[in-house]
């Protein structure tokens, strides 16, 4: 899970992934992103950055509750 498409934590930990996902793979993991972001989203950052992973478009948060992933904002609101 992370929290937005193509901000600079977020692009560096998807790049890490990429980076490293020869060792997940030999661990059996499979690598997934997921956000709140849309699939169009999703593709231009996938393709920006070419992620080799699948992203998952979480528009209407229910992954995100199911996981209880989802934080409550301390600042600006």
């Amino acid at each position: 899970f992370y929290p937005k498409d193509d901000t600079p934590g977020c692009t560096t930990e998807g790049q890490d992934f990429r980076d490293h996902l020869p060792a997940f793979q030999e661990l059996g993991a499979q690598v997934i992103g997921v956000s709140r972001d849309t699939l169009a989203s999703h593709e231009k950052f996938g393709t920006k950055y070419d992620l080799p992973f699948p992203l998952i478009a979480d528009i209407d948060e229910a992954l995100c509750r199911m996981f209880e992933v989802l934080k409550e904002k301390n600042m600006y609101g």
